[in-house]
């Protein structure tokens, strides 16, 4: 799993495991210049795979990584040697999850804004997140391929948050590709702004408005530091490009007066 921070692949990872069968081992956050797949948190709903994961069998093992380029990614050793690390799988998907830019942006700066995550440098951690934004986008939409010119081979699936929110037949199409049971489970979606995600101690369950999850760009709409962003140039094209495969016109309208916006405030 591969997506930029605030992008909604916690929720998303959860709603595929809880829908597997089998025992699960999920590395989150992994640093990919670590030389044996070091993680900042590992999950499983098997208390022995906690005990000796190395060692264990296991139906599905997630390796998540999140803010990175994927240069970065495929290049790093650990990547590149994780079957003598975890063992050769049956099946080895790559996900690149992409959120609508608006909206991971916004995440980003309500988090910051809201101080309940410790953020020593604002700026240089929203400008890491939309520098792995953009590089994402360049895979999603085809300018790179990356993924697909690994040295392991893997199926590359490239998943759309908003999709995945919004449309039931995606959703479908998805758990049919991914081997799962159900679609339940979308009502475990990580409450904005509380955590990050549903996988940890911070545990929330409700009804999610997807209008609201699109919409979070409103929130934060004459923020100076969401507004400096988005004067990103190639941010902007890629943006423009990726709505348009969206098929939105409101995020699409919203992006170009919230860039005339920005420009005409700090261009």
């Amino acid at each position: 799993m591969i997506a930029t921070k605030r992008s909604g692949h916690h929720a998303f990872l959860e709603w595929v495991l809880q829908n597997r069968k089998g025992r699960y081992a999920y590395l989150n956050h992994i640093n990919p210049r670590s030389p044996n797949l070091r993680a900042a948190t590992f999950v499983s709903n098997s208390v022995r795979l906690q005990e000796n994961f190395a060692h264990r069998k296991r139906h599905t093992t997630v390796l998540s990584y999140e803010n990175q380029s994927l240069e970065q990614i495929t290049g790093s050793e650990a990547f590149k040697s994780r079957d003598k690390i975890l063992g050769k799988p049956h099946r080895r998907v790559t996900i690149l999850l992409m959120r609508d830019p608006l909206n991971t942006l916004a995440s980003a700066v309500q988090v910051v804004r809201s101080g309940k995550h410790v953020v020593t440098d604002a700026d240089h951690w929203i400008g890491r997140l939309v520098q792995s934004w953009v590089n994402h986008a360049k895979e999603y939409l085809g300018y790179t391929s990356i993924l697909s010119r690994s040295q392991i081979p893997s199926e590359v699936m490239l998943v759309s948050y908003n999709k995945y929110l919004r449309d039931e037949l995606y959703r479908n199409d998805l758990s049919l590709v991914l081997d799962m049971t159900s679609t339940d489970g979308l009502n475990k979606l990580s409450h904005f702004a509380k955590g990050g995600n549903t996988f940890f101690s911070d545990k929330m369950s409700y009804s999610p408005d997807i209008s609201r999850l699109e919409s979070r760009w409103e929130i934060v709409k004459d923020d100076p530091l969401f507004l400096k962003f988005l004067l990103d140039n190639e941010l902007q094209e890629l943006a423009k490009q990726f709505y348009a495969r969206l098929e939105t016109n409101e995020l699409a309208a919203a992006l170009e007066i919230l860039t005339h916006n920005a420009k005409a405030t700090y261009g």
